[in-house]
Order: C-alpha cells, then structure tokens, then sequence
C-alpha cells in the first residue's frame, strides 16, 4: 500500500496532460489484451478481452500471434448480458474461440484473415490450447536435455480447470532445478481427467495432477485398474510443496555415521535367544539403547550387533556415560569375551 496516493496522483496528472493523445480510435479494428482464459463444458474455449482501441462486433475474426483462433459467436458484459459491439475499455467475454487463447496475449481482428496461420485442435485434448500455453514455458523442470543421464525424473500429467492456473503451475515449476532429480511434464491440458489422461500415465509411468478438475467416471475406474495414482488440488502451493516432497523422496539417501563412545566388556553373564548379557565399562563418550556396535578383539574387527537395553543394577538407564559400569543387552552373533571392545555408533539416513 506504500505510496498508492501518489500514484494515483501522477496517473491523473498524465490523463489531464496528454488526454488529447491517449484517446483511443473506436472506428479502427479491434485490439485487446485477454485478461481471463478458460474452457467452459458447454460453450467451449471461453476468454475475457479488455478492448484497448477499435472496436470488436459479433462475427469479427479472432487472431493472436498472427494466428486464426476463432470468430466471434457472442459477447457478453461484466452484467452477462448479450452486446453485439465492445467498444474501448469495454472488458467482453467472447465465445467462439477454437482454443482458449492466455491469459496476456494480444488479440486483434486481422486484415485480411486468409494469411493467419493455423492450428488444429481436437475436442478431447485442447492440443492446440496446451501448446499456446507453453509458448510462455518452452522448457518446464526436467524438460532441459541436460548431460545428468543419471538424472531422476518425476513424470507428470497436468488437468487444470483454466489456462491462467495452468500457466501458474508451469510457471512454479520451472524454477525447480536440481542435478539428481527433476519434474518432466508428460501432457498438459484443460477440462476434467479423462481416459487418455490416465492411459498416456500408465505409458509413461507418470502421476495425474488435476487441478479444480475431477476424473470422469471411466477415467477413475480405469486409473483403478491401471494403478496410476490422481491427485487433485485446489490451492496450487499446496501442489507444489507435495511436488517438492516427491523429489525429495526421490534423491539417493546419504547414511551418516556418529560415533557415540566405547564399551570395555568384563564379563560375559549368559546366553540369550538373540545375543548375551555382558557387563563392562563405558570406557568412552556415552552409550544408548538402540545404537550399533563393533565388536573388536585385540584391535581388529570380529563382528557387528546393536545395544537392546541398558542397566546399572536393577535399573534401566537411557543413557550410560563414560566411567560407569554398566550390565548391556548386546544382540549379535558373535559371542563376546573379556576384553573385548564395542565401538558404539548410530546411523541416520538423511534424504
């Protein structure tokens, strides 16, 4: 909110000066930005156009990009009433679109229309929509033919509900970079999951991602059938956090090594089903129930077990540290001795 008032001012200051030269031409062709995107089940590719200059009938053709993307079939206003004519600053909800143009492109009526270039798309898949939203994401996370050829890769298929979401979503995604793991976008589309969806995951060995959208009802029980796994989301960070989870399950694991402190063994009470009593001194730094053990015998290594439990009389302790003499529940196959060595240490796998 810092400094809106002078904003304001200097925006109505610059309207006063140069009203004579930001006045916009009605009688020319029209020229829009499109400021909404999405696809309706009924009426189809469906986007919101604010007329900049010109002004936009009924029947004009639609370009963006120096591309054919529709003719006008109908204009509703921001009340949803029918207008046959939008003229400057007038915000038109515009459907005939054959794909949904993005949200920020530039739309204009063409003269004449018969150089626009083409792209064709199919009911299904909106493919020709999919690529118009990746003129903006030529190359999302993992997409890159970098040299990581050991590079891991989490293959997904996105559904969103609109183009700006999917937008958004790529747009997230491109900025995870990692040399071991990465996000490699399948197939990316608007409307509800459908069949292709799921048999295009089960191919590539890809999760679906839908977004404000659910599978149709053949879609689900196939991706039943197929074990491919949907999840849906309403709130895109939320997507994108679990995303960030997924490759991080899948880095390679490091084990790190502490080490704890020494055991001096002095006696070796009984036989156990899986190990033996033996009781001794904690010679250095502490001991804990759970940790691991080498067992050495006159400075080399004989074996490996793990500490169960810990007691000093009838006691069980948490925690022994150095000087005390301790009775220890070693499980292991190598029958320990007197004089013996446990090197007591503990492993965490770290991802």
């Amino acid at each position: 909110g810092t400094n809106i008032d002078g904003l304001l001012d200097v925006l109505l200051l610059v309207a006063d000066m140069e009203k004579e030269k930001i006045v916009a031409n009605p009688e020319r062709r029209a020229l829009g930005t499109v400021i909404e995107s999405h696809v309706d089940s009924g009426s189809g590719p469906v986007a919101t156009v604010l007329v900049q200059s010109g002004t936009l009938r009924v029947g004009d053709t639609l370009s963006v990009h120096d591309t054919l993307f529709g003719r006008v079939r109908a204009m509703r206003n921001w009340l949803g009433t029918d207008i046959q004519e939008a003229t400057p600053s007038t915000p038109a909800k515009i459907i005939g679109w054959k794909m949904a143009p993005t949200i920020g492109d530039i739309m204009e009526v063409p003269s004449p229309d018969t150089a626009l270039k083409r792209i064709k798309s199919t009911d299904s898949s909106h493919r020709a929509t999919e690529e118009i939203a990746a003129m903006k994401h030529k190359q999302t996370s993992g997409e890159s033919t970098d040299a990581h050829e050991e590079k891991h890769y989490l293959n997904l298929v996105i559904r969103c509900d609109v183009l700006g979401s999917l937008e958004a979503i790529l747009g997230m995604l491109d900025k995870l970079h990692h040399d071991q793991v990465g996000v490699k976008i399948v197939q990316k589309g608007l409307g509800n999951i459908t069949d292709v969806d799921i048999s295009t995951a089960e191919a590539t060995g890809s999760m679906v991602i839908g977004f404000n959208v659910h599978p149709t009802t053949s879609a689900e029980a196939l991706a039943r059938d197929t074990k491919v796994e949907i999840r849906s989301y309403q709130v895109i960070y939320k997507l994108f956090e679990d995303i960030v989870a997924m490759l991080q399950k899948m880095l390679p694991s490091e084990t790190v090594v502490t080490e704890l402190g020494t055991f001096g063994v002095l006696k070796n009470f009984r036989k156990l089903d899986h190990g033996w009593i033996v009781g001794g001194r904690v010679k250095k730094g502490v001991i804990i129930p759970g940790a691991k053990v080498r067992l050495s015998r006159e400075g080399e290594y004989i074996g490996e077990g793990k500490v169960d439990t810990l007691q000093l009389g009838r006691a069980e302790l948490k925690k022994a540290t150095e000087g005390q003499e301790i009775g220890l529940d070693y499980r292991g196959k190598i029958k320990p001795e007197d004089g013996d060595v446990f090197e007591i240490y503990k492993e965490e796998i770290i991802l």
